[in-house]
């Protein structure tokens, strides 16, 4: 109980002017007056103080009890089944019957005779059969996943009169998340290109300098790239000039402009193989399929002058000729120059001028993994040492004494 009360007075002022009036003021009172007034007080403060208490325990006692709830045993939680260890009386007090043998924590102060078998025979069958549902569960999803992956190869494939068959899926190395393109691919695709390909297509996006220590030696790019006449200029004439090429320089095309090219092609524009690859769906499949899809005209399909038949291509009808053959080039490193290694070795320089810092990007991504991988065990091994205890205690709530 509270044993004084508020004085009556002014402020600050009246104290310094009048010391002790208010004193003097309080014993002038009548005694039922001030003892009234202190019970007053009193019974105010306790009131607050009962309703704050009560509040809190019955939110304590709610969450208390949204982790039993949330603990109990079912296909989704078997680790630990509070409610039996409480009712059968054998539930040690922030002890984490998971945790290795002789590991304490700071939770841990007490223990029990069957500390180390807090379950039947009974109990721990049933825990298992909730472990191999899920197990089962896993299995089934994931078998789902196989049988309905999109990416599997259809065992017959139906195309209409329109519509080209879908591109077989190659294995190709720079699939997958952990693989990085093959380089010696790529100078030998470069070299088909240069060789082959250039005739007709363009790569208005690449330079000389792109291949720069990354396909090619910088003494060999130059050579190169010296090996072409560039128009340059004006001089100091006002007039262009030709020059040879140097690495700053974008790859040259083969036509001046869209009209010539259409006029040498039978009326179709060759298109440009910068990003060739990214733009078609199952880009590397494609391409590779289209330039080994070539085949003689089925009975009853007619082809008109200047149009080859691919199985591959919208239509079946393609302006572009076959382009590839064996041996059609001679590899610089003595590779055999079949058809299928042509066409694979293009498409994979095709493919890493769409993006050449797809590696880059591979390895930034399986170093962040790593990392991410190493700092969510790190945290959840912290929160089991740490949490295990106060969620496996059991707290007694009684009746607030005041």
């Amino acid at each position: 109980m509270r044993t004084a009360a508020p004085r009556l007075g002014g402020g600050g002022a009246l104290d310094s002017m009048f010391p002790g009036f208010k004193d003097k003021i309080w014993a002038q009172l009548p005694s039922k007056l001030r003892t009234t007034l202190i019970q007053r007080e009193n019974a105010s403060f306790e009131a607050e103080a009962r309703s704050v208490c009560v509040t809190q325990n019955n939110r304590m006692r709610m969450l208390n009890q949204q982790v039993l709830d949330r603990l109990a045993p079912s296909v989704k939680n078997v680790e630990v089944d509070l409610k039996r260890q409480m009712a059968r009386g054998t539930f040690v007090v922030g002890r984490s019957f998971y945790l290795p043998l002789g590991k304490r924590n700071r939770f841990d102060f007490s223990k029990a005779e069957n500390v180390f078998e807090p379950f039947t025979k009974e109990e721990m069958a049933k825990r298992n059969m909730h472990r191999g549902w899920r197990v089962s569960l896993l299995a089934g999803a994931a078998l789902l996943w196989l049988i309905s992956d999109p990416r599997q190869e259809p065992m017959v494939v139906y195309c209409g009169g329109t519509e080209a068959p879908a591109p077989p899926l190659q294995p190709f190395w720079f699939k997958s998340a952990w693989h990085s393109s093959t380089i010696p691919n790529v100078r030998r695709g470069y070299e088909v290109y240069r060789k082959v390909c250039s005739t007709c297509h363009s790569m208005n996006q690449l330079h000389f300098r792109h291949l720069v220590n990354e396909v090619l030696p910088e003494k060999r790019m130059k050579q190169i790239a010296a090996s072409y006449d560039v128009v340059d200029g004006p001089n100091e004439t006002g007039e262009m000039f030709t020059r040879p090429g140097i690495l700053t320089d974008a790859f040259p095309s083969p036509y001046p402009n869209d009209e010539a090219a259409r006029y040498a092609n039978n009326g179709a524009v060759p298109p440009d193989l910068s990003i060739y690859a990214s733009c078609k769906f199952d880009g590397p499949d494609y391409i590779f399929a289209i330039l080994t899809g070539y085949r003689d005209p089925p009975e009853g399909v007619t082809l008109r002058p200047g149009l080859y038949y691919n199985t591959y291509f919208v239509g079946g009808s393609i302006s572009m000729p076959p382009p590839l053959s064996d041996e059609i080039i001679e590899y610089e490193d003595g590779t055999p120059a079949t058809h299928s290694q042509l066409a694979k070795d293009v498409v994979e320089f095709i493919v890493w001028t769409s993006e050449p810092v797809t590696d880059d990007k591979k390895r930034f991504g399986i170093k962040a993994s790593m990392l991410m991988f190493f700092g969510a065990l790190c945290s959840g091994i912290w929160t089991r040492f740490m949490f295990m205890g106060p969620k496996t205690r059991r707290i007694d709530y009684g009746k607030p004494v005041f």
